[in-house]
């Protein structure tokens, strides 16, 4: 599997199988551990600041997290009147776990599909910072560690 793809919105499928990744049964090294996969969603051209990060299990095994990203809210504003004022609202079933500003995140149940959760994603970005200048995508697949103030039940 690629590590790093570029791709236009229309194209959002060719990063289906990275996505699929996320809720594949982890390696041996992988369980060892306590790092998760996240898909990345950003602007290819790097333009406009922004992402769209994707990740299953992190908190909750039976929900996907979406996470958007955007520098060009003003810290500690409330940035998601914006989007309902320009017709992006959270779907039906996801909850909104926060609104700092330039971080908006989400929790959804596992039966979204990824045509649905990039689509919200493209949207939501689109509407609160502009499209990518060239109009492509990049995709990659990063391991994070534990959230702050997790514990591993494992110990």
């Amino acid at each position: 599997m690629a590590r790093k793809i570029e791709f236009a919105e229309a194209d959002f499928h060719l990063a289906g199988a990275m996505f699929e990744s996320l809720r594949a049964k982890p390696g041996a090294f992988a369980r060892m551990g306590n790092s998760k996969p996240w898909l990345i969603l950003e602007p290819a051209g790097g333009t406009p600041d922004a992402s769209i990060e994707i990740n299953a299990g992190d908190g909750d095994p039976n929900a996907y997290n979406v996470i958007v990203n955007v520098s060009s809210v003003e810290p500690g504003k409330p940035a998601y009147p914006n989007l309902a004022e320009r017709g992006v609202t959270t779907p039906p079933g996801w909850i909104l776990m926060a609104d700092v500003g330039w971080v908006l995140g989400w929790r959804l149940p596992l039966d979204n599909d990824f045509e649905r959760i990039s689509g919200f994603g493209f949207r939501a970005v689109k509407a609160l910072a502009g499209a990518p200048d060239d109009g492509r995508w990049r995709a990659s697949l990063v391991k994070r560690g534990p959230r702050p103030g997790f514990t591993n039940p494992k110990i």
